[in-house]
């Protein structure tokens, strides 16, 4: 399991662990970050080489956001 969070002066909030076996991607590692910057909230850089499925899955957490909001 891979655990990410947005560290904060507080400690850490926003945390999600995933499973990267699981992942159905050939980046797990740059979608499931994607995601979870999605879900979170954040904002998406607007670099120009941001690796695809990065930009996959962040579009993915962004749909997840906008449901539960």
């Amino acid at each position: 399991m891979t655990k990410f969070g947005t560290l904060t002066p507080n400690g850490v909030v926003n945390e999600m662990e995933i499973d990267l076996n699981k992942v159905e991607s050939d980046d797990p590692i740059a979608y499931s970050m994607g995601f979870f910057e999605g879900k979170s909230g954040q904002d998406i850089s607007n670099d120009e080489d941001l690796a695809k499925e990065y930009v996959r899955g962040y579009k993915d957490g962004f749909k997840m956001r906008r449901t539960f909001i």
